[in-house]
């Protein structure tokens, strides 16, 4: 499988590969960063930076940039690779901004501490009026 970085296009077959690009292009310790935050932080962290670069806006200030290449110079500059608000921490980054994410498979598999399952999330109401929620087949599912 091919993971994609975090923050731009490159590629890499190698989580360890990857996670040096990232160190040495982006100079952010993203590996680190995510041991040190529980498996659903992982989640949506991963999510909403992806969606954030998706929508070239900066996942720290959430300033909004005419293209790729501004959006990166941006998020390096001034060191902006993790969001200070709480944005991120919204219930609708559960879900995968791609499809069959390696990098947030990855992500989620890291070795876990301790103190990751120590707090589980609760379903929330607004969840389950989001768009997505709306098919006829994941209704089926949740009363089940």
């Amino acid at each position: 499988n091919n993971i994609v970085c975090l923050y731009c296009n490159l590629r890499s077959s190698d989580v360890n590969d990857l996670y040096q690009h990232i160190i040495e292009i982006h100079e952010f310790h993203l590996d680190e960063y995510i041991n040190h935050i529980c498996i659903y932080d992982r989640i949506k962290l991963i999510n909403y930076i992806r969606r954030q670069i998706f929508h070239k806006t900066c996942p720290n200030c959430e300033e909004i940039f005419s293209n790729n290449t501004d959006t990166l110079s941006h998020i390096e500059e001034l060191k902006h690779f993790v969001p200070e608000s709480d944005n991120w921490k919204l219930p609708q980054y559960y879900f995968s901004t791609y499809e069959n994410d390696t990098l947030l498979y990855i992500c989620i598999d890291v070795e876990h501490r301790d103190d990751d399952f120590e707090e589980v999330p609760e379903v929330i109401p607004e969840l389950f009026n989001t768009s997505c929620m709306t098919s006829s087949c994941l209704r089926d599912l949740i009363k089940k």
